[in-house]
């Protein structure tokens, strides 16, 4: 499949920029390990939405977007492998926040509401990174520098203080916390499928409209 050739390429011109990731993981845990569960957890969604512009930033520093419509393939194809590594980092950001929340929650470490909460973090964090993707096509990171700022940053700091403000009864009164946490754990597997097929929704629309941006691009 060629769409895994450019998910290579991808890979292989950020190899430099993923090294310094590995200190991601490191803050994570320590964040975690200092009573600081919803916000270690939190921060690992401020990070997608940081890392998902990576391949963008780097093609843009390294003056190789013209390289990507040089190559012999479709432009689907193009557009797909670098969809591929957006989905391929939110289902390991998922998993390992998913594990650590399973875990901190059986333990009693993590109250059901922070876990709503940082759901509904990855979530939206999830939708962000989908719909950035069209408008770095469009604009790009060099040529559109404030409009990608807010993109990702902006989101991005809202994701990572998400969880602690929603869990936080100074400021939601406690009987709509206590309302929205019972409507959610009796609605847990519906409300889970619902979101599912809304980022699903959301990232079909946001590859389409990908391709048809590359395609003017390439007329």
């Amino acid at each position: 499949m060629r769409a895994i050739n450019y998910l290579k390429l991808d890979i292989r011109i950020m190899r430099g920029t993923l090294k310094y990731l590995v200190l991601v993981p490191l803050v994570f845990i320590f964040l975690t390990l200092k009573d600081s569960s919803a916000m270690g957890l939190g921060y690992l969604f401020f990070f997608l939405i940081i890392i998902a512009a990576t391949p963008f930033t780097v093609e843009s520093n390294e003056k190789c977007d013209k390289m990507y419509y040089m190559l012999p393939s479709k432009i689907s194809s193009m557009v797909l492998g670098r969809f591929l590594y957006l989905i391929s980092t939110i289902l390991i950001v998922w998993i390992i926040d998913g594990s650590v929340m399973m875990y901190l929650y059986n333990t009693n470490t993590l109250s059901a509401l922070e876990a709503i909460a940082i759901c509904l973090s990855g979530a939206v964090a999830t939708i962000v990174c989908f719909c950035q993707y069209p408008i770095y096509y469009k604009f790009g990171i060099e040529k559109g520098k404030i409009l990608s700022a807010l993109l990702y940053t902006v989101p991005a700091f809202i994701i990572f203080a998400l969880p602690s403000v929603l869990s936080s009864s100074s400021i939601l009164t406690p009987q709509f916390l206590d309302r929205v946490l019972a409507l959610t754990m009796s609605n847990k597997i519906s409300l889970s499928l619902l979101v599912v097929v809304i980022i699903s929704i959301i990232g079909i629309v946001s590859y389409l409209f990908s391709c048809s941006i590359c395609q003017r691009k390439e007329i």
